[in-house]
């Protein structure tokens, strides 16, 4: 799933490779089930003394749905917050009006934009 989320999306700096098992043996992996299948991941990272990012959302295609995507992230902030973090971030991507959608449906907030620009050497 890893993989296929990182061929959809532009921006992210993680090895799967490398970062898929890093956050499972840190149990920071999470895996959202509907009747006992599988239909979304969602992983957390960035700790601060308050704060914790959640990313690596990703329903894959054949079973993109909303609900279950939403259900994930909620599901998994409000562990964040009760594990006694102040706040929870998630970055999303602003040209994609579906998960930004669910994200203000489910409490999050835009509070900044960020760019990324990537100086190639000549």
């Amino acid at each position: 799933w890893f993989d296929a989320f990182r061929s959809e999306i532009t921006v992210l700096g993680h090895d799967p490779r490398v970062f898929i098992p890093q956050q499972i043996a840190a149990r920071r992996m999470f895996i959202w089930k509907v009747e006992g299948q599988p239909v979304s991941m969602a992983a957390w990272t960035g700790p601060t003394p308050h704060s914790v990012r959640i990313g690596a959302v990703y329903p894959p295609k054949e079973f993109a749905n909303p609900a279950s995507a939403s259900a994930a992230v909620a599901k998994l902030a409000r562990r964040l917050l009760e594990s006694g973090r102040t706040f929870v971030t998630l970055n999303a991507d602003l040209a994609n009006p579906t998960p930004n959608g669910i994200y203000q449906k489910i409490a999050f907030r835009l509070i900044g934009e960020i760019q990324e620009y990537d100086f190639a050497t000549p």
